[in-house]
């Protein structure tokens, strides 16, 4: 389950419907396996923060936090975690923007990569982006 923050809330009550909901379900990469003849197998693992959604009027809730340290260009309300484990102990996190009202939202932001102790870091990058220009108009 993938949870976005600060969903704007949507709700026919009389029906319990949410018309924008705050989690979604999404086929995601759990291991991937490469062998072959004279190459041992290698395991790729990948593990998925899974915070919880939280809708736009749970400003002040601890509900759906990233745990653990994070880069210092994020917060722990905004953002997923992807963990990519590689055979030789070496790891990649991903932090993807997951703010329903922000032009970021589904967004790679940061990019750790660590040595193969899985603890020192090597690189942290960051990516920036920038809005185009509108074209068009609403009437």
């Amino acid at each position: 389950m993938h949870g976005r923050s600060n969903v704007i809330r949507n709700e026919d009550i009389g029906n319990s419907i949410d018309y924008t909901p705050m989690c979604f379900g999404s086929m995601s990469l759990v291991n991937k396996t490469l062998s072959g003849p004279g190459y041992p197998e290698k395991i790729w693992s990948y593990n998925y923060s899974e915070n919880a959604g939280r809708w736009q009027s749970e400003s002040n809730s601890n509900t759906g936090k990233l745990t653990g340290s994070i880069p210092p260009q994020i917060n722990d309300v905004d953002y997923k975690r992807t963990t990519v484990n590689s055979p030789d102990g070496s790891k990649t996190v991903y932090y993807h923007n997951r703010d329903f009202t922000s032009a970021l939202d589904g967004q790679l932001v940061v990019t750790e990569i660590y040595d193969t102790d899985g603890s020192t870091l090597l690189k942290r990058s960051v990516n920036s982006y920038e809005p185009g220009l509108h074209v068009g108009k609403v009437n």
